[in-house]
């Protein structure tokens, strides 16, 4: 089974829902789940805070779901209380 995880603030924020998510992905790969995290790239992490929250929403509304389209995974996981209306329409 494949699954894609939206954990774009981890090496962003250092606590909270970074944190458990990355504890979940870990888990999930301990019981030999196939898991796709997705997570802000290194180099925009010195970007002011606007631009993370913006570049949040595009990952959680646009790449988040492609990607999963993309690989086939049977879940996508949205931690941060959100979804994605693509996903409303692919029952992922």
């Amino acid at each position: 089974m494949r699954i894609v995880v939206n954990n774009f603030f981890y090496g962003v924020l250092k606590r909270g829902i970074p944190i458990y998510t990355s504890e979940l992905v870990a888990k999930l790969r301990e019981e030999g789940v196939e898991v796709k995290e997705l997570r802000c790239p290194k180099f925009l992490y010195g970007l002011p805070t606007w631009i993370h929250n913006f570049l949040f929403i595009i990952y959680d509304q646009i790449i988040t779901p492609l990607f999963g389209l993309f690989h086939k995974t049977k879940y996508n996981i949205y931690p941060y209380n959100s979804l994605s209306l693509i996903d409303l329409f692919t029952n992922k």
